[in-house]
């Protein structure tokens, strides 16, 4: 998991710079790598969002149980 962590700032860079540059280049349109930009954006937080429910999903779970025994 800590792996992760590391790669996803690096991941994002990668994808930022990609795109920074093949707008300096001229390659593509503005808006379509905005909108590929923004889309990836919405992605990855969706998918924090969902680590943060199965965590807490699991935390309350963990806490059931302590109670119950």
């Amino acid at each position: 998991m800590h792996q992760e962590h590391r790669m996803r700032p690096r991941s994002i860079a990668i994808v930022v710079g990609v795109c920074l540059l093949a707008i300096l280049g001229g390659l593509v349109n503005f808006q379509p790598t905005l909108a590929i930009v923004a889309h990836e954006l919405v992605r990855m937080s969706e998918i924090r969002s969902q680590q943060a429910e199965a965590k807490l999903s699991a935390f309350k779970y963990y806490l059931n149980r302590s109670h119950t025994e």
